[in-house]
C-alpha cells in the first residue's frame, strides 16, 4: 500500500475537507501541511522524502498547523480512528519488556475488543489502526475532551492486556500524535532502511 492509499483510508471522507493534514519526518522535523482534500500532494511529500527521512502523519486532521509545529491537541480537528503502537524486541529495542516477536505482538492486537482495520509493520515493531466508519468530528471543547478520552483510554485498554504478559506498549494515545507513514521508510539504524507497510497477514 503506497502513502497515497494509505492516507485515502483514513482521510478521504468528505467530512474532512478544510481540515489540514500534517507530514513530519524525524531527521528535520520539518512539518508541510496539506489542506484536504489534497491527499495527493500529502504523498508526493512524503514520497519525495522517504529515502533518506523516516516520514510521519498526524493521527488527527488539524483545524491549523501553525509554522514550526506539527500540530497541537488543541488544534484536532476530527478522529478517524484508534491507534496502537507496539515495539518488539530486536536490534533497534533491547528493552526486555515487549513483545518477543511480531507475532507475539500481531497476537495481542487481536486480543482488543475487536480486531484492528489495519496493521503496519513499522520495521521495527507494529502498528495498528481501529478505523471509524464516519470521523468523530471535534466541533467543542467538549468533544475536544472525549476524543482525547477515546484515545488514551484504547491505548491504557491494550496497555492492560499486555502488562499480563509483562509488557508495556507506548503511550501513544495523544490527539497530537504522529506515527509512520506507510508506503516509507524506517531509518532508525545506520545503514538498514526497512520498509513500513501494510501488513497482509501474521508475520513471525
Amino acid at each position: 500500500m503506497n502513502p497515497r492509499q494509505f492516507l485515502g483510508l483514513l482521510f478521504g471522507h468528505k467530512s474532512l475537507e478544510g481540515l489540514h493534514l500534517a507530514v513530519w519526518d524525524r531527521q528535520t522535523h520539518k512539518t508541510e501541511a496539506f489542506k484536504l482534500p489534497d491527499l495527493d500532494g500529502a504523498a508526493r511529500n512524503a514520497e519525495a522524502r522517504k529515502d533518506t527521512q523516516d516520514v510521519y502523519f498526524g493521527v488527527c486532521p488539524y483545524t491549523q498547523v501553525d509554522p514550526g509545529s506539527r500540530g497541537n491537541a488543541s488544534q484536532a480537528g476530527a478522529l478517524v480512528g484508534l491507534w496502537i503502537d507496539l515495539d518488539v524486541q530486536g536490534p533497534a529495542h533491547k528493552a526486555e519488556n515487549l513483545p518477543p516477536t511480531r507475532l507475539a505482538a500481531f497476537d495481542l492486537l487481536y486480543e482488543a475488543a475487536k480486531p484492528p482495520s489495519l496493521v503496519i509493520s513499522s520495521g521495527y515493531g507494529l502498528q495498528a489502526w481501529w478505523t471509524f466508519k464516519d470521523p468523530f468530528l471535534i466541533t467543542s471543547d467538549a468533544a475536544r475532551k472525549e476524543a482525547g478520552a477515546m484515545a488514551k483510554g484504547w491505548v491504557d485498554h491494550l496497555g492492560r492486556k499486555a502488562a499480563k504478559y509483562g509488557w508495556k506498549v507506548d503511550p501513544v494515545g495523544d490527539l497530537a500524535r504522529v506515527l509512520r507513514l506507510p508506503g516509507t521508510k524506517n531509518h532508525k539504524l545506520a545503514g538498514d532502511a526497512l520498509a513500513v507497510g501494510v501488513m497482509k497477514g501474521k508475520a513471525a
